[in-house]
């Protein structure tokens, strides 16, 4: 978002054309070879109070230039991944804030 990178989201956008509201929060996430990405914890709030508003789409940089190539579209990923044997989680980062 160029107006607030800070939202926890990329795109804001209609979910269908039925919508009357902006009700579709989209984070947009690429990646090379297999899928995997890195999701901040401000993201992850966001994903966790909007729910089924919010969508990762994860992009894969190889191959979206490729006709008829369509991302991996996860509705309410903090759903999606919790318990979900397809996905590893690990940390690799921690925040140390001095006082």
């Amino acid at each position: 978002s160029i107006i607030d990178v800070g939202a926890g989201y990329d795109i804001i956008s209609y979910n269908s054309i039925h919508s009357t509201k902006l009700d579709r929060l989209i984070e947009v996430k690429t990646y090379r070879g297999n899928p995997h990405f890195h999701w901040s914890s401000n993201e992850m709030d966001e994903a966790k109070l909007r729910m089924d508003h919010y969508y990762l789409y994860l992009v894969s940089y190889d191959e979206m230039n490729k006709e008829g190539y369509h991302p991996i579209i996860i509705q309410n990923p903090i759903n999606y991944f919790k318990d979900n044997a397809e996905w590893q989680t690990s940390v690799d980062s921690v925040t140390l804030t001095k006082i």
